[in-house]
This record gives C-alpha cells, sequence and structure tokens, in this order.
C-alpha cells in the first residue's frame, strides 16, 4: 500500500535527506556495491538480428529470475542456497540499499515521478471522473517493498482456500489453501517483540525468516485517539490482524520494521552481503529485458533464454538458462515481456507486429487492484504530520525529526503514513452501518472482510491540490472489487509502457463497498473521543477539505467517490493461476501453458485479489515456489 501525494509534497524532505547524507558519512564508510552490472561477464553479445555472437564467461546459467522485485528476492536467495544451481537476476533498477528516501519509511513519497519509479499511469477512466490516474511502481531491487507503506498483512485465510477451485482439478487441490502457505507466512518473518504490544500471540508469528516485523514505527496520538473511536462504534480491538482466527477488527498496524527504525525491504532482507558472495548467484541491475529466447525444436516451444540491454538504443545481450526462466515481473511487466515475446492474445500480437508464439487469451486480462478513496479533515490536536509537504522556506520540524530518526531510529519519520487499520463487513455491524446497501456478496467467506478503513497523520490531497491547514486523512478501501481490467500492449517497443485499465468502478458492486466505507469513516469520525480530541469543526467551510461529506447525500457521497477513487498500488491477476480455458495463464505449478522451461512467481499468479494487502501473499508465494523448484532440480 502508498498512499497518493501532490509531486511536490516531499521538495523539502529530499533537500534535509542530503543533509543526512554529510552526516551518515561520519558515522560509517559505504560498502562496496556487491551488485553486477558489467554485461559482459554475464553474457553473450548479439547482434539487431538476434544471432549470438562471441561466447564471453558466465553466460549459461541454470535459472534465470526476471525481475528483482519483491518476489524475485526471494527466489535468488532461496534457490542459490542449492550450490549446484547456477543462478541470475535480471533487474531494469538499482540497489535500493543506500537509498535514504526508501529507508526512511515516511520518505518514500518522494520517489514517485523519479528514475526509481517506472512513471506509469492508467487509461482515462469513465467511471471514474474521466481523468487517468498513477500508478508508481518502483524502479528497483526490492520491487513495491521500497516505495510502499510497509503494512504487514496476510489477508483472510478463506482468500487462499478459494484459490483451488480456480484450478479445477490439480496434482493437489490443497497447495494453494491456507495450511498449504501457513509455514511459508512464517518462514519469511521474523516478529520482533514490543513493550506496548504483549498481547501478540507469538506463536502465530514467525521468529526465523529474513523480513522483520513488528510495531516499531510511529503511532500518533490521531491514530491512537481514531482506533479508540472505532472500538466505540463496535469494531473489536484486535492486537493482530495476521492470525489463522481472521484478519476482522482493528489494531495499530504491524509493518516491515526494523528496532532502528528503518524500512524492511525483500532486497535489504534477502540480498544481503552473504548472499550476494555466493559464486553461484549473479544480480544484473539497470537492465531491460526485451523478450524471453524460445527454442522451437520440440512438441513446445521451451524458454531457454533471455534477451536484455542497457538501453533502447544499446546493445542485445543473451543470457541462456538450462533449467527455465522465472518472470517475476509484477502484474504490469509480466505480462508485457509475455506478449512481446509472442505469448498472449493472438490478435493483439498481430496487430503490434508480434509473432503469436502460443496464443493464450488470458495474459494481460483480470487486471484486478483495491480501489481506495482518501478523505482529508482538520485536526486541531497539534498532532498533524502536514508539515512533511512544506516546501517553502526552512523546514526545521522536518530537520529536527530526521536527526531523530538518524540518531535513535524514532520519531515521526518512522510514520508508515497508514498507521491504524481495521478490517470490517458490510453486513456485521448495525451500529456501524444500521441500513448497508451491497447486492452482491464478494467475499472469500464470512469472516473475510470486504472494507479496509486506515487512518493517516497527515492529509493525502488530490493530485494538484494542496492542504494549508494541518490535517488528517481516512480512508476506505474496497478490498473484493469485482471490476476487471486489462495490460496490453502499446507497441512492440520493449521500452513503451503497456497500456494500463483497471477500469475501476465499471461495476455497480464497487461503487457500494466504497460508498458503505465512506458512510462507516463518518460515523468514526464523529465518535468520541476523535470528535472531541482531533477533529476541527472549522474545517466545514474550507473546500480544499472533505468536511462536505458529513451532511452529503447517498447520490453526493457516489459522486465523491467517482471523483475520489484511486489506486491502492495493489494490482493482480494478469497472468493468473487458474485453468486454461477459464482465461488462465499458469497451471498449479506456476508454470505458463503452452511451453516448457517457464513459470511465473508474483502477485500477477494470484486467481483473484486477496482482501488485504499483497506483500505478505506475494512473499509466501515466492517461499513456497522455491522449495518446490529446488525440489524439482536437485533431484536424484
Amino acid at each position: 500500500m502508498s498512499l497518493p501525494l501532490p509531486r511536490n509534497s516531499h521538495l523539502a524532505l529530499v533537500a534535509v535527506v542530503s543533509a543526512l547524507l554529510i552526516l551518515k558519512a561520519t558515522k560509517r564508510v559505504p560498502k562496496k556495491p556487491l551488485h553486477f552490472n558489467d554485461f559482459r561477464d554475464l553474457a553473450s553479445r548479439v547482434d539487431t538480428h538476434g544471432v549470438a555472437g562471441q561466447e564471453l564467461f558466465g553466460s549459461e546459467y541454470d535459472i534465470i529470475i526476471i525481475g528483482g522485485g519483491t518476489a524475485g528476492c526471494v527466489l535468488a536467495a532461496r534457490l542459490s542456497e542449492e550450490p549446484s544451481l547456477r543462478v541470475l537476476v535480471i533487474e531494469s533498477g538499482e540497489s535500493s540499499v543506500d537509498l535514504e528516501p526508501s529507508n526512511i519509511p515516511a520518505a518514500f513519497p518522494s520517489l514517485f515521478k523519479t528514475k526509481y519509479d517506472y512513471d506509469l499511469s492508467t487509461v482515462p477512466q469513465p467511471n471514474a471522473g474521466g481523468r487517468s490516474r498513477d500508478w508508481p511502481r518502483a524502479r528497483l531491487l526490492g520491487g513495491c517493498t521500497t516505495i510502499n507503506a510497509m503494512m504487514f498483512h496476510h489477508c483472510a485465510p478463506s482468500d487462499y482456500d478459494e484459490w483451488p477451485k480456480f484450478l479445477g482439478k490439480t496434482k493437489d487441490n490443497s497447495i494453494w489453501s491456507y495450511e498449504g502457505l501457513k509455514k511459508y507466512f512464517l518462514k519469511f518473518e521474523t516478529f520482533i517483540p514490543h513493550k506496548d504490544h504483549s498481547d501478540v500471540d507469538i506463536s502465530e508469528r514467525g521468529s526465523s525468516g529474513p523480513m522483520k516485523t513488528g510495531y516499531f514505527g510511529y503511532n500518533s496520538y490521531i491514530t491512537q485517539q481514531w482506533i479508540r473511536a472505532c472500538e466505540a462504534v463496535g469494531i473489536p480491538a484486535i492486537p493482530d490482524v495476521n492470525t489463522s482466527k481472521g484478519t476482522l477488527g482493528v489494531t495499530k498496524v504491524m509493518i516491515f520494521i526494523d528496532q532502528r527504525g528503518r524500512r524492511v525491504t525483500a532486497e535489504n532482507s534477502y540480498l544481503t552481503p552473504e548472499v550476494l558472495k555466493r559464486p553461484n548467484l549473479r544480480v544484473c541491475v539497470s537492465a531491460t529485458v526485451t523478450k524471453l529466447i524460445f527454442d522451437n525444436s520440440g512438441d513446445k516451444p521451451r524458454a531457454v533464454g533471455v534477451e536484455f540491454t542497457s538501453s533502447r538504443d544499446g546493445p542485445r545481450i543473451e543470457a541462456r538458462a538450462r533449467k527455465e526462466v522465472i518472470l517475476c515481473a509484477g502484474a504490469v511487466h509480466t505480462p508485457h515481456i509475455l506478449m512481446l515475446s509472442g505469448i498472449g492474445p493472438a490478435d493483439q500480437l498481430t496487430s503490434h507486429d508480434v509473432t503469436p508464439l502460443v496464443d493464450l487469451p488470458g495474459v494481460g486480462e483480470h487486471l484486478m487492484d483495491h480501489p481506495a478513496i482518501h478523505a482529508n479533515l482538520l485536526d486541531k490536536s497539534g498532532h498533524s504530520l502536514g508539515w512533511m509537504r512544506k516546501t517553502a522556506g526552512v523546514n526545521f520540524k522536518a530537520i529536527s525529526a530526521l536527526f531523530q530518526w538518524s540518531w535513535m531510529g524514532s520519531g515521526p519519520f518512522t510514520s508508515n503514513l497508514g498507521e491504524g487499520i481495521a478490517f470490517i463487513r458490510v453486513d456485521a455491524n448495525p451500529k456501524l452501518l444500521p441500513d448497508p446497501s451491497l447486492a452482491e456478496d464478494s467475499t472469500s467467506g464470512p469472516e473475510c472482510p470486504d472494507i479496509e478503513l486506515f487512518v493517516s497523520p497527515m492529509g493525502h490531497p488530490p493530485s494538484g491540490k494542496d492542504i494549508t491547514e494541518p490535517s488528517f486523512g481516512v480512508h476506505a478501501v474496497a478490498l473484493r472489487p469485482t471490476s476487471l481490467g486489462t495490460v496490453r500492449l502499446r507497441s512492440n517497443d520493449p521500452f513503451d509502457s503497456p497500456v494500463i485499465d483497471p477500469r475501476y468502478l465499471s461495476t455497480q458492486h464497487d461503487v457500494q463497498v466504497l460508498v458503505e466505507g465512506i458512510k462507516a469513516l463518518i460515523r468514526i469520525t464523529q465518535a468520541e473521543p476523535l470528535a472531541s480530541k482531533v477533529l476541527d469543526k472549522a474545517g466545514d467551510d474550507d473546500r480544499t477539505l472533505d468536511h462536505h461529506l458529513f451532511t452529503a447525500t447517498r447520490a453526493e457521497i457516489e459522486e465523491f467517490v467517482r471523483q475520489r477513487v484511486n489506486t491502492l498500488f495493489h494490482p493482480t491477476s494478469t497472468a493468473r493461476m487458474a485453468r486454461r480455458e477459464d482465461g488462465g495463464v499458469v497451471d498449479e505449478e506456476l508454470k505458463v501453458y503452452g511451453v516448457r522451461g517457464l513459470r511465473v512467481v508474483d502477485a500477477s499468479i494470484f486467481p483473484t485479489i486477496p482482501a488485504g494487502h499483497t506483500v505478505s501473499p506475494t512473499l509466501a508465494v515466492a517461499e513456497k515456489m522455491a522449495d518446490l523448484i529446488k525440489a524439482e532440480h536437485t533431484q536424484a
């Protein structure tokens, strides 16, 4: 999860971070990078016609991983544990280990619209105000774990129990159930106990995984009062939303953070210096994959390599894979690479002069995302973090807070900007929503939420606007949307971004859920202690804020939803695991239909979007697949 901010919102923070870099220089000597971007020791140079040139050392690997994001880092680390497997990772971005706006939890929005972001946007959305939406996607090792709000959430157990039904009859119909995945949720995690959250059941938490989780993030006064107001309207307080008991309730959100107050990413957790020193692992950065390479001599095409380059006009480089190629490029770029390589809807490929290799209509279809609404209210408590947006003059609060983070690992800059979280069902709380209007239940079961609510200690104004007064944000998310979108080719040039159309609010169900979410937020905000201690009624006449929602009709709320809906940056399901005849792209082992030697491991394989945040399920899927792939390739 990330939060949309105006492009200039963190200009002051960027300047202060520069001062921090000088400060850091007195504390430690920078490490020599351990990543490899010299293509000559990785692969064979090829000419513009794709004919292999002079063979150079290191051109052949057992497994090539495309994308060093969330799943790619997991697979790289786990597969290279097996010394007999030579592994190459090809990543288009750079390392984020020494990138301070990523390390500082609250600073991630300053990376949007920079070279560390793909700078993607959707086509105009006819059911959502007719405007396009920005879609930040990290161009960094570690993927979106480097630029998200760090929320640690397993989603509802019944979400995964639902997955096998999309596969029909399989070798092992329980392979993707919650019980089949639970040990992998625990495997990636090390939970660090906190004195203020001693009621967490540590038997439900991982204790030896690479990814640290805990409560070391900022806990603002605004968040504390919001949680109490949620309890007052009947949302039960629970210590942990990541257990086998389910996710319904309100809590201070657990995040991916360490005891030093630093962001935990897939890169700094899995691609440690020790891992990068393994002789059987190479990580190639700043390299864009242009297409997959196939051997067509058998009954099915076989993926045998990858072509990539450093720039649009740069030389094409080829690396070969003896065993398999694994796509971990995410829900946008995985289908993009498949289609550029001739795998996808044949009519679309031919229209862009791509020769179809496998007609697989499901590639790029069934795009799902969590639509979210962000509303801004005036704060009178004096605890708003809105000063982080200040761009004029010297920002003394930011400087002070940054020094607190640097020396103590605490303070406002450890905020994930989405500190308190509640998961609810529209039909389960008459005190909160006495007369809900929802014609369809799209959840995976009675313990699965359909709405997420969260609070931010600063407002998040729509693009092109700003808030001059101290504010806080309240947010509603439709967790099980029924609107389905697409990712399609713009051209056959790999440097042209694909066409993204999430089709937001194309079903009335999604509109209804978000309207109910706004109604729930209104009820919570007007409850004590939030109403008297935080909410400032002086904002009722300020049109840069959203106090008009308190007196809005249902029709007016619906129009607000259509104008304000935005991404929560959780795209999934564009290469989904399902039966081929139902639009599936991969089978239960995540192997691509119609080809050999090619797998997909990232959020694009989710059969449908889970009811929550997508980082944890992506990590768990990657951990599980690492075990399966190692077993397959190391059998005697």
